[in-house]
């Protein structure tokens, strides 16, 4: 009911603003896969770090020497889609269970 959002380009060490073309080319493909559809009329733009490291996996644990704070960043651009298996897995972490997937990879003194 409020449009439809289109998303999906990155800029790996971009500087400064970003290149708002790859956008813009969304728009275009849009109306080549929904030819039937309204013109695609932008209503807001936005852009900005996300948290990548290194090795491209998240980074999910309990902090050494600092009981009860945990972490779960470094999702890359799957936030929206590993955000609920994190989720589940830190809370399993603050119950003091075995997590259902080994977290060794994602450890965060990895580095």
């Amino acid at each position: 009911a409020q449009g439809i959002r289109l998303a999906g380009t990155v800029e790996l060490g971009a500087r400064g603003a970003p290149d708002w073309r790859r956008a813009d080319l969304l728009a275009t493909q849009f109306q080549t896969l929904f030819p039937g559809a309204p013109a695609v009329q932008v209503a807001s733009r936005w852009y900005g770090e996300r948290p990548t490291l290194p090795d491209y996996l998240p980074m999910i644990g309990e902090m050494r020497g600092a009981r009860n704070v945990f972490v779960a960043t470094g999702h890359q651009h799957l936030g929206l889609t590993l955000g609920p298996l994190s989720g589940e897995l830190v809370a399993q972490l603050m119950a003091r269970e075995t997590p259902a997937v080994d977290l060794a990879p994602f450890r965060i003194d990895r580095f």
